[in-house]
């Protein structure tokens, strides 16, 4: 787990994410943050929310857990970046997703790539929705 940490690290830092945006690795603080358990040869990503786990996902790759973990840190770092630089009338989704998508590519050009049509086929069943003056 020390060598997933250490990655993970390593790559915060080459887009500045503080080490908030984190989840806990070997076991759960119970606050709703992810957290990452490894057992055997396979990595867990979980989240709990209310002593119940929410989010399970497993993987024997640790490029894969990686991208989970910092979809969700680049998806949170997103959302501050929208919410410092808000548009008015414009789906917030719009700023969000592109500064996103951003962070990826410094990551793992694949990363963004496997983001952006996670992206494409959410917006194809929830489209943006600005609000245009008339």
């Amino acid at each position: 787990i020390q060598e997933i940490y250490s990655q993970a690290k390593e790559l915060a830092g080459k887009i500045a994410a503080t080490p908030e945006l984190f989840p806990t690795f070997g076991t759960s603080d119970l606050s709703g943050r992810p957290y990452i358990v490894i057992k055997e040869d396979t990595y867990y990503y979980m989240v709990n929310d209310r002593d119940t786990v929410s989010i399970k996902r497993q993987t024997t790759n640790a490029q894969d857990l990686l991208y989970w973990i910092f979809n969700d840190i680049t998806y949170q770092m997103g959302c501050a970046y929208e919410a410092e630089h808000r548009v008015t009338d414009v789906d917030p989704r719009r700023l969000t997703f592109k500064k996103q998508l951003d962070l990826l590519e410094i990551l793992d050009a694949r990363w963004k790539e496997l983001k952006q049509q996670e992206i494409e086929e959410t917006l194809a069943m929830h489209p943006y929705r600005d609000q245009l003056k008339r």
